[in-house]
């Protein structure tokens, strides 16, 4: 009885150039979409970033205004903010408004290096003789040139 001897031939397996172009073209769109996605990461974080800013300067106007009782000779010019919050009169009070609204000017706010414009604006209060309404409308516009707007109301005591 003769044994026999059983080989197997095994192949170096390898890929083809199909094989390989698939992987190229699979991770290309992976690399694509991952640089889409951390451009609009870095654009959503500049935009959240200039509405905080605006919602700043539209608290620290109204908190200045509520603490003068919402009076009509209210001057944002006049108050002592922090040493990066620049203010200067864009327009006086022209008697316009907005939603129904009287306008007490409007002004331009630098703030952290970021321009905004701001315009004050107030209404008496329906059924009210001690309640005013006062509102401070910031607007900006990103590097796009797209317009924001962010609109702070509240009340404040009548201050006559």
């Amino acid at each position: 009885m003769t044994k026999k001897h059983i080989t197997i031939q095994t192949t170096k397996g390898g890929f083809t150039l199909v094989e390989c172009m698939l992987a190229a073209f699979i991770l290309m769109i992976v690399m694509a979409g991952l640089m889409g996605f951390r451009y609009y990461t870095v654009l959503n974080a500049e935009v959240a970033e200039n509405q905080l800013l605006a919602a700043r300067a539209a608290s620290l106007l109204t908190e200045a205004w509520r603490g003068q009782d919402g009076d009509l000779a209210f001057d944002p010019l006049q108050q002592d903010f922090d040493s990066d919050f620049e203010i200067s009169l864009l327009e006086a009070n022209v008697g316009g408004g907005y939603m129904g609204l009287s306008s007490l000017g409007s002004y331009q706010i630098k703030l952290d290096g970021k321009e905004f414009q701001a315009q004050l604006l107030y209404g008496k209060m329906w059924g009210s003789n001690t309640l005013r309404s006062i509102h401070v409308i910031i607007r900006w516009e990103d590097h796009r040139g797209v317009e924001h707007r962010y609109h702070l109301p509240t009340l404040s005591g009548n201050a006559a």
